[in-house]
């Protein structure tokens, strides 16, 4: 069960950043996922477990979600501050695949 900022047993850690960010094009969210993934690699080589895993972008609310797998909360939102991403909130996620 996922309650908080923790994860089912058994299950990658996955984090989600919500970014309310009034006036976002496509072009500025491209550029801050670059700037995402530039930054938990950076991370990653100091010792880090963050992995940036991709973004969300829905235009009609001015939102974007960054998506990253991390061993914690904290760690996931140092590596959106280095970022620079304008987040709102971060937290605890599961990706669960479709069946086919």
């Amino acid at each position: 069960m996922l309650a908080g900022n923790t994860v089912c047993a058994g299950l990658k850690p996955t984090f989600l950043v919500e970014c309310f960010w009034p006036g976002v094009t496509l072009d500025a969210v491209e550029l801050a996922s670059r700037r995402a993934r530039d930054g938990a690699a950076a991370l990653r080589i100091e010792g880090g477990s963050v992995r940036f895993l991709g973004s969300w972008f829905v235009p009609a609310d001015e939102i974007v979600f960054f998506q990253y797998a991390a061993s914690s909360n904290d760690e996931v939102l140092r590596a959106s501050r280095n970022a620079d991403l304008p987040v709102d909130r971060v937290t605890a996620s599961l990706w669960l695949e479709a069946e086919e």
